[in-house]
């Protein structure tokens, strides 16, 4: 192949030699991408082409095209009907395909990252870095996958540090939620996201010091905080409609009580995940609503 580009000319030599290096040091690794390639389990090669099927078949045939209330044909003669002034509400964006699809392909990529976190860098420092890189995919459910495990075992403090550890990956993923969304809103939020990662990793600590030496360790606990699939696709749709639902009661109690409705709903939708209430606090922010009241909002979220 590198002899018929050279003869046919198609590229330049600098190119062809740059390919023909990285075409050795593929060569030189291949026992190793043999290895790693028998150690691929079925559910994960199901669950990358799901996130292929989203993030590189669905989202971008998607129309970026905004839709809003006024687009439903008849809804302002039905609602005129009914003696229902709904003209402040005509202008309301209901819905974006591509926007609500790509927040599924920002989501479901964050959990890709954390996984492979869990089966790199997890394996091979222990319970601590695993129980983080588990929170990077699910602090609650790594959380409570400890608290089932306090009823086994003494070492409460070790426990106790790993499930914090765990709740500050979560606050490293909202840091990089808000980025790809929104980088002003994030430099607003800089102070608020580094003292609870702050005070995440010093109360962690605490407890950490404060482990039985003679206590089991935890290696096990890697076991505990395994699945059988990364993720699949009826959980990224129910978390589209979600996220939708999220977005358009926020924009109606933004319009009915003014700042004040957007933070409550926004409130009550955070006991369902930080995720969807973060991203779409974000894109609002700096547009519909100011950002004191998104850094508020987030903050009591």
């Amino acid at each position: 192949l590198i002899g018929v580009l050279v003869g046919l000319n198609i590229f330049s030599v600098q190119l062809i030699v740059a390919m023909t290096v990285i075409l050795m040091l593929i060569l030189s690794l291949k026992q190793k991408i043999k290895l790693f390639v028998s150690g691929i389990k079925q559910f994960e090669i199901e669950s990358f082409i799901s996130y292929a099927i989203i993030a590189l078949v669905i989202l971008p045939f998607l129309p970026n095209t905004g839709y809003f209330l006024k687009d439903i044909p008849f809804l302002k003669n039905i609602l005129s009907t009914f003696q229902i002034n709904f003209d402040k509400f005509l202008n309301l964006e209901i819905i974006n395909f591509f926007s609500l699809w790509k927040v599924v392909a920002l989501v479901t990529g964050v959990e890709i990252a954390g996984y492979f976190l869990e089966k790199t860098i997890g394996q091979k420092k222990g319970w601590l870095l695993t129980s983080m890189a588990g929170g990077f995919i699910s602090s609650t459910s790594t959380t409570q996958s400890l608290a089932q495990k306090s009823k086994h075992s003494k070492d409460t403090n070790r426990l106790v540090s790993a499930a914090i550890f765990a709740n500050f990956s979560s606050f490293i993923q909202l840091f990089i939620l808000i980025a790809s969304v929104n980088l002003i809103f994030l430099s607003k939020n800089l102070i608020y996201i580094a003292s609870i990662s702050l005070t995440a990793v010093l109360i962690g600590i605490y407890f950490l010091k404060k482990e039985d030496k003679k206590t089991e360790n935890l290696t096990e606990t890697k076991e505990s905080l395994k699945r059988d699939k990364i993720f699949s696709l009826m959980p990224a749709l129910k978390f589209a409609l979600l996220f939708l639902l999220i977005k358009i009661t926020t924009k109606f109690a933004l319009i009915i009580f003014g700042n004040n409705g957007f933070i409550i709903s926004t409130i009550l939708g955070s006991v369902t995940g930080l995720d969807a209430i973060t991203i779409n606090t974000a894109e609002l922010a700096g547009k519909t609503i100011n950002y004191q009241t998104g850094v508020v909002t987030l903050i009591l979220a």
